[in-house]
């Protein structure tokens, strides 16, 4: 079983994390947003549990892969953030406003 993470929680990271919390072969390993309010919600509907950071998402063992539904101005920084950890990244498009 895949322990996944979301970061974001707006309207599409909270539809990603619906769905990987209902996959029969992954687990919603928790969910992070720089607004409290709306990890708090989807946290409360999936079970999931709240990370304070994205850095405390990238450091968890028990997290394997982080899916990146942030802001677009976000993306770019999560990115570097995820490589450096080592875990699986999924990110929404597109990938960052400039590079």
């Amino acid at each position: 079983m895949i322990r996944i993470a979301v970061l974001g929680c707006g309207r599409i990271g909270a539809m990603h994390a619906a769905n990987i919390a209902a996959h029969p072969r992954a687990t919603l390993a928790g969910v992070q947003d720089i607004h409290a309010p709306a990890a708090a919600a989807v946290s409360a509907g999936t079970g999931a549990p709240v990370f304070p950071s994205a850095e405390a998402v990238f450091a968890s063992a028990e997290v394997d892969a982080v899916l990146i539904a942030t802001a677009t101005d976000t993306h770019a920084d999560l990115l570097e953030m995820a490589v450096a950890s080592g875990k699986p990244v999924l990110c929404e498009k597109p990938v960052d406003l400039s590079l």
